[in-house]
C-alpha cells in the first residue's frame, strides 16, 4: 500500500514480507494443476466454488504489511490431504468441484486479508479515497470487496478491466 500525496511524493505504508499476491496466486494455481499465469484461471474457478468450503489461515502481521507464505503452505497441505482422500492413482487430479472450492476458499482468504489491511489503513490514517491498481485490480473478488468500501463512504477508483492486465496502461490511465 502506498500513500500518494503528489505524483512525486509517495510513501510505502505496507507491503508483502514474503510472497506477493500474484505470486501466491500463481503458486497455488500450480499446486492444483493450473497453467501459468494461474491467477486469472484461479479467479474464474473460484467463482464456481464455495468460499467457505475450507478454513484457511490469515497471517497476523503487524502494521500494514502482508504475508501470504503461510497461506500458500496451508493450501499445499490441504491439497495433499485432499489427494489422499479423493485420488486413488498417482497422477490423478482432484475432482473439479473440489478444485473450485479450493480456489474459492483461497481467494476469499486473500481478499479478506487485503481488504482488512486496507480498511485498517484508511481508518487509521483518515483517508477517504482508495485507488486499486496492479494485478489485484483485475481480480473479481478483491475488486468487489474493495468497491464494497464505497458503502462505508470511501471513494474507490480503479482502472477499467481492459487496462488491468497491462501495468503500463494502468499507470497511463491514472
Amino acid at each position: 500500500m502506498i500513500d500518494v500525496e503528489f505524483y512525486s511524493k509517495q510513501t510505502i505504508l505496507g507491503e508483502t514480507i514474503d510472497d506477493a499476491v500474484g505470486e501466491a496466486y500463481d503458486k497455488v494455481a500450480r499446486l492444483i494443476g493450473l497453467p501459468y499465469p494461474g491467477g486469472p484461471r484461479l479467479d474464474k474457478l473460484a467463482q464456481l466454488g464455495n468460499p467457505k468450503a475450507y478454513e484457511l489461515p490469515q497471517a497476523k502481521v503487524d502494521g500494514y504489511n502482508f504475508s501470504f507464505s503461510g497461506l500458500k503452505t496451508a493450501v499445499l497441505r490441504l491439497v495433499k490431504n485432499l489427494k489422499k482422500e479423493y485420488c486413488t492413482e498417482e497422477n490423478q487430479e482432484l475432482p473439479e468441484n473440489v478444485i473450485n472450492d479450493i480456489c474459492a476458499s483461497f481467494q476469499e482468504c486473500v481478499s479478506r486479508t487485503l481488504v482488512k489491511k486496507l480498511k485498517k489503513t484508511v481508518e487509521e490514517r483518515g483517508y477517504n479515497q482508495v485507488v486499486i491498481a496492479g494485478g489485484v485490480a483485475a481480480n473479481s473478488e478483491i475488486r468487489k470487496k474493495v468497491f464494497d468500501l464505497e458503502k462505508e463512504g470511501y471513494h474507490v477508483h480503479a482502472p477499467a478491466m481492459k487496462y488491468c492486465t497491462d501495468n503500463a496502461s494502468m499507470v497511463a490511465v491514472f
